[in-house]
């Protein structure tokens, strides 16, 4: 089993990223320790990053759209939780209002079909 040279620990190759660059067909680090290198990274240089994503992203903008259409679907309750993050609620607080008012809009009283918005 390969040793990863930046933490020191005997792993399965099956922790190790491929890079057939190498001699032996994979990374010196593992993927634990370059996730948190790459995380360093992001934060150290943030606005640098985001620049050349945003370029990036205007450049293949259809590939881009491609790409978040199919994280939407991939994940539906990653985005409910994102946008009520916007909110500053949880998906519980969500469903406790939801209960509370009835099923019912809090402002205009009619009955909530489909997709509940919090700021209606």
């Amino acid at each position: 089993m390969p040793v990863c040279t930046k933490c020191k620990t005997e792993q399965p190759v099956s922790s190790f990223n491929k890079q057939i660059s190498r001699k032996v067909g994979y990374t010196a680090h593992c993927k634990s320790c370059l996730k948190i290198k790459k995380a360093m990274y992001y934060q150290e240089n943030r606005d640098a990053v985001r620049k050349k994503q945003k370029s990036y992203n205007e450049l293949n903008k259809d590939k881009s759209q491609k790409r978040s259409t199919q994280w939407r679907l991939n994940n539906p309750e990653k985005v409910k939780e994102n946008r009520l993050k916007i909110y500053g609620i949880s998906l519980n607080d969500k469903e406790t209002l939801f209960k509370n008012q009835k099923g019912c809009c809090a402002i205009c009283n009619n009955k909530i079909a489909g997709q509940i918005n919090i700021d209606h």
